[in-house]
């Protein structure tokens, strides 16, 4: 039987980056299997091309034939901070240039009745595209995330002209440029360009602080995708989004209306992957023999789902605080109960030392992988039982999966899709308490915020992160000590000293500039002075300590046990113990060596915690309190209904608004949270055919 006669043409064009295209490329193979009559062009830069054509690999023929991948664009072009706007420069110049040949139509490949593009994409070709096709082709935004974080995105604020209102106004420019302006109000998304606590409120989803919508160790700013997202959706006829009403049962049939009342249809097709991901695992393995002997070899040794999974997307990698990683990795590397990980750098933002790679390598605990690995093989893979990720559109893959995956506040990119599917709610009074350090203080007696002398206080991030902590404290001035601040109310004055706890670290260079701060501010009347880290052990309880030598005339050994006094687990590592004696010899202040060693006992025996935690090297405490909150602190609570039997919640679908076409794909997910803290996904897919 000969292949049907093509009717319906789609061209759709797509930001080149792999958590992007991957689920539209699968949405599309079911469409094309669905109708036979469909063809498909997909118009992309050349740098992704050859993923692309690897995905679908094992696609049948018959489709392939229907299914085509226009390259445009320099496939050699060289990786910087540009690349991403250069690329899709020259991806919708390429479109142009090819939508006017699709327009002509050729044997086989009719004039298209359906555009879809990427919400980050189109908005500068979406106005000569339409007058190239005419009003009979319909246009449709591709969104590949959660929909209830949809209309915050692109449509419930104008972020150009709030940005244009403000530059427009010297007193409110403040010598930014405009640019600088645009991206401070994509940030803040609350109708302002700074950020003030408002709650931000979802339809279905979980609040949110303004502050916490968007990731604190991100890739590239996303402010110039997210504003040529909310123009071209206002110009399309409808959107795809990449949900069903089993994950966002509020979230879809709001959005549907909210759009409806525009006159642009919704069409939720359910989570898209790869075929492969609905079968037996034991089908699916990784291609690379480095990747397929280490987690076999992790299986024999340790037993399944026992290694840990690490990837930061392709364009995500927090590039502005690289020792966050070396911490992780330095914690995985020293646990004594072995933690077996993979680390996929496959992103071309991802980087780490080459020395650090072999070390970890070599180690036989872990192994980095600097090239190119298959998600979907390793998370199938019965080895691999846990997912840490930053939360892209990739990684809501995850939901297909029994993997237990952790998507941290500080790492996350997509803040909407952690909180719609953690176990602990991003807000600052659940952060708290979800806090493992929170929890040993708790566990010992301790309280979280301790006043080490008056008005002056010691905590840990998490509290300095509660906006409702700190105005129930009364706190006006805040000393971050950290790597990554939390984001201060513009209310109370701030200062940020960015070090990391370690020895080695020179915190001294700072104490004289944290001093004035401190004692500024006590010079004001009804002030009130909070000091952080991120555990208030350390990096905070020095500062304050030089504070004291420099006020009170304390030595260092008075400082530090006067402190102790007050926050029974102060504990300033060795390193600045001496920065802390040196400040003090400034002042003629002098203790003995004795006294000063007299206060170096450990942090583990202090609390009480060595028969509890593996001793570790260093500020290991502090280490096992960050990979805890990045590996432990949430196993991936899934949007579902618990019940024995599947649930049959929606039938998404997916059709391209043409009057004589329409594909549908059923999508059935149902999920249940077993005691033991792993998921079943139980998931069934269908096809049909409907007429409109």
């Amino acid at each position: 039987m000969s292949a049907p006669t093509p009717t319906h043409h789609i061209a759709a064009m797509l930001l080149p980056a792999w958590g992007y295209i991957i689920s539209y490329m699968h949405a599309v193979t079911q469409m094309l299997a669905t109708e036979p009559g469909l063809v498909v062009t997909i118009v992309q830069h050349n740098l992704i091309v050859p993923k692309m054509e690897a995905e679908l690999k094992g696609l049948h023929d018959n489709l392939k034939t229907r299914l085509r991948i226009i390259g445009v664009g320099d496939a050699g072009m060289d990786f910087g901070a540009s690349m991403i706007k250069v690329a899709t420069e020259q991806l919708v110049r390429g479109w142009m240039e090819t939508i006017v040949q699709l327009a002509e139509g050729s044997e086989g490949w009719p004039k298209p009745r359906a555009i879809h593009f990427d919400f980050a994409c189109g908005d500068s070709v979406i106005e000569p595209t339409k007058q190239i096709m005419g009003p009979a082709c319909k246009t449709l935004l591709w969104w590949s995330s959660l929909v209830s974080s949809m209309p915050v995105h692109l449509s419930d604020y104008d972020f150009i002209g709030i940005a244009e209102e403000i530059y427009a106004d010297p007193s409110r420019r403040d010598g930014r440029s405009l640019d600088d302006i645009v991206q401070q109000v994509v940030e803040a998304t609350n109708g302002t360009d700074k950020l003030s606590g408002r709650v931000i409120k979802f339809p279905g989803a979980p609040d949110m602080y303004d502050r916490e919508r968007h990731a604190y160790a991100a890739g590239p700013p996303l402010a110039g995708l997210i504003t040529q997202g909310q123009k071209l959706a206002g110009a399309v006829d409808g959107f795809i989004v990449t949900t069903s009403h089993c994950l966002e049962p509020v979230g879809v049939s709001s959005c549907r209306e909210f759009y409806g009342r525009r006159g642009q249809e919704l069409f939720a097709v359910g989570m898209q992957a790869h075929e492969l991901c609905w079968t037996d695992s034991a089908t699916v393995v990784p291609s690379d023999e480095r990747v397929r002997s280490f987690l076999d070899r992790a299986v024999r040794e340790y037993g399944p789902k026992s290694v840990l999974y690490i990837s930061f997307g392709s364009f995500f990698f927090p590039v502005a605080t690289p020792q966050l990683v070396e911490a992780l990795l330095d914690t995985l590397l020293t646990l004594e109960l072995p933690f077996p990980f993979i680390f996929s750098l496959g992103g071309q933002m991802a980087s780490l030392p080459a020395d650090l790679i072999q070390q970890v390598n070599d180690s036989g605990k872990g192994l980095i992988c600097d090239f190119w690995v298959e998600q979907r093989a390793l998370l199938q893979h019965g080895a691999v039982g846990w997912f840490l990720t930053h939360g892209g559109f990739k990684a809501s893959r995850l939901l297909l999966k029994d993997n237990p995956a952790d998507i941290p506040p500080l790492l996350s990119r997509l803040t909407m899709f952690s909180a719609s599917t953690s176990m602990a709610p991003l807000s600052p009074s659940s952060l708290l308490k979800h806090n493992p350090l929170s929890a040993l203080h708790a566990q010992m007696g301790t309280i979280v915020t301790s006043e080490i002398t008056p008005r002056v206080f010691v905590a840990d991030w998490f509290v300095a992160q509660n906006w409702d902590a700190l105005d129930a404290l009364g706190v006006t001035h805040v000393v971050s000590v950290c790597e990554i601040p939390p984001i201060i109310s513009s209310k109370i004055a701030h200062m940020h000293v960015c070090i990391v706890d370690l020895p080695i670290a020179d915190l001294s260079d700072h104490f004289e500039k944290t001093t004035k701060f401190i004692r500024d501010a006590l010079a004001q009347e009804g002030t009130k002075v909070l000091v952080h880290c991120l555990g208030g052990l350390s990096r905070s309880i020095s500062v304050v300590c030089a504070y004291l030598i420099a006020a009170k005339g304390l030595t260092a050994a008075e400082a530090i046990a006067y402190a102790k006094d007050r926050r029974s687990i102060a504990h300033p590592n060795a390193g600045f113990r001496a920065q802390l004696r040196g400040w003090a010899a400034r002042f003629g202040l002098k203790d003995s060596d004795d006294d000063a060693d007299g206060i170096a006992d450990s942090a583990v025996s202090h609390l009480g915690l060595s028969n509890h935690l593996p001793k570790l090297p260093g500020s290991g405490l502090l280490q096992r309190g960050l990979v805890r909150k990045m590996v432990s602190d949430s196993v991936g609570r899934l949007a579902g209904h618990g019940g024995s039997e599947t649930d049959i919640l929606e039938v998404a679908r997916v059709k391209a608004l043409g009057p004589d076409w329409a594909g549908s794909t059923t999508v059935i997910t149902h999920t249940t949270l077993n005691p033991d803290q792993s998921v079943n996904v139980d998931v069934a897919v269908s096809q049909s055919q409907t007429s409109v």
